[in-house]
């Protein structure tokens, strides 16, 4: 498996570039990094600790303090040969170091070593003699007797010592280490003996440094890999926001690629989606120009013969007054040519309509009661006075003080002036027309039923200026429907409402 990624990942110059070989490569540089830190390290601390701390004048001072601390020791608890066990304590105490003492040029006190075999040594066990020779042959000839309990030289006696490291040093090397330094008179209750210390301190120092030097190396590689993650997640959001305000705000915002990897590739196709999708809208607008172009010419091409044909029927009708038949033939045509002038009239607002993105319309804020009482009052009053019995009812509406409706005014106005002109051509005089008007606190909904024509003058309605208004309240109003039920018809109409911050702010 691991030898299909390589294979996979080395594939082509393409793969060089890619995230795989950016974390490979990032993961050679920081192992290299951390084994050059940690190599330096350890050289370093090994170089000190042999310079300085090693260095026979503070190995003496580190000696002599261990000798001080272990005559005030005995001092103060007035220790006599017979207290080994309280000497081993001591000595157990201090971990990096050895201590061994004579009495009359024989070994004394000498805890027992764990061997580089881990196998205890030097002594028979608990309380009872041990033989030591030392490497010089002065200390150690012949039985001495140990007093206390596996204290001087017994299988327990390593127990004295806890947690101690030798270094790997056999029994007899530290031994004769102990010897080799200065001898220190230790003076007891009764009597005085003679001292050899070994210092081992240099061992924890140079745990200390490999400590230290591999928690660096970890760090370095972690640093390493963790900047080629951070800087991997940096273009990741930088992506995810061109994309955002692309989707959301600005088309227009370019999608610059970085690198030649995965996520350049996922750049680069998205950079060439927005191109695709501008070429999309341009092409679109061009279309819909063409056709607002079109419909204008032809608005014009057949509102003027209309416009001609109508003055010559008027023109008929004044010369053939007093021909009955002529007269009537005469209306009939009048009333289809005007239809047909409406019904053009209509398909070009509905063309229009739908051909307008709604790029020229500018929402304002206007007071809400004054707009509405405005855009129905008139409408009102006219169709009342055209013969229609209008019943207003307004006692669900509730408008609060100070508030607006943000939208186009003049579009708006378009919507109510189709919803009343569908009143005169569709409506029935006789049954009235029922207007409602409802809610306040965040929207205001406008309501028409009437009861719809069934005589032989109307014709059947094809809902084009109702389309209309639909369309163009997807730009300035929150909802436009309409549906019949039965032989009524009901149109409806809702706006959106509230009250401004700064108006919030003045009332409290």
């Amino acid at each position: 498996m691991i030898k299909d990624f390589f294979k996979k990942l080395f594939r082509g110059k393409r793969y060089y570039g890619s995230l795989y070989f950016g974390l490979i490569k990032n993961l050679v540089v920081g192992i290299l990094l951390a084994l050059a830190f940690y190599m330096f390290i350890s050289l370093g601390s090994d170089y000190f600790i042999r310079k300085y701390y090693l260095d026979e004048q503070y190995s003496k001072e580190r000696r002599d303090v261990y000798a001080e601390e272990l005559q005030g020791f005995i001092t103060d608890n007035s220790l006599s040969s017979l207290d080994t066990d309280k000497i081993a304590e001591w000595a157990g105490e201090h971990r990096h170091m050895y201590l061994m003492i004579c009495k009359d040029d024989k070994l004394f006190f000498a805890p027992d070593i764990t061997d580089t075999d881990n196998s205890p040594s030097g002594g028979s066990g608990e309380g009872g003699t041990g033989s030591t020779d030392t490497p010089d042959g002065e200390v150690g000839e012949g039985d001495t007797p140990v007093s206390g309990s596996g204290a001087a030289a017994g299988g327990d006696g390593a127990g004295k010592y806890p947690g101690y490291t030798d270094g790997g040093l056999s029994r007899e090397e530290i031994i004769a280490e102990a010897l080799a330094n200065d001898m220190y008179d230790i003076v007891l209750e009764d009597g005085t003996l003679i001292a050899a210390v070994a210092d081992y301190s240099e061992n924890f120092h140079y745990a200390v440094a490999t400590a230290i030097a591999i928690s660096v190396a970890v760090f370095v590689l972690t640093f390493v890999l963790f900047k080629y993650m951070r800087d991997v997640i940096k273009r990741i959001k930088r992506l995810e926001n061109d994309i955002k305000i692309v989707s959301r705000y600005d088309i227009n915002h370019r999608i610059i690629a970085e690198g030649q990897d995965e996520l350049a590739r996922l750049s680069d196709n998205a950079e060439n989606m927005r191109c695709s999708i501008l070429d999309t809208i341009r092409k679109e607008r061009e279309a819909i120009e063409a056709n607002n172009n079109l419909v204008t010419a032809v608005s014009h091409d057949i509102r003027t013969p209309l416009t001609v044909l109508l003055g010559y029927i008027e023109m008929m009708k004044g010369e053939a007054k007093d021909d009955e038949l002529m007269q009537s033939y005469l209306s009939s045509t009048e009333k289809t040519a005007m239809r047909l002038k409406n019904l053009a009239d209509d398909m070009f607002k509905y063309l229009l309509a739908f051909g307008d993105t709604g790029e020229g319309i500018v929402r304002e804020e206007y007071d809400a009661s004054t707009l509405l009482e405005q855009m129905l009052s008139e409408h009102i009053l006219l169709l009342s006075e055209s013969g229609y019995e209008v019943e207003l009812d307004e006692s669900k509406l509730n408008i609060p003080e100070g508030t607006v409706v943000k939208t186009d005014a003049e579009n708006l106005m378009r919507i109510i002036d189709n919803v009343f002109s569908n009143l005169y051509k569709y409506a029935d005089i006789g049954s009235g027309v029922k207007i409602r008007l409802s809610g306040g606190e965040e929207r205001v909904v406008f309501e028409c039923e009437n009861k719809i024509r069934t005589d032989d003058f109307v014709a059947e309605s094809n809902h084009i200026g109702l389309k209309t208004s639909e369309r163009l309240a997807s730009f300035v109003a929150e909802e436009f429907s309409y549906r019949r039920d039965g032989e009524r018809f009901i149109t409806r109409l809702v706006l959106r409402v509230y009250i401004p911050e700064s108006a919030e702010d003045g009332k409290k």
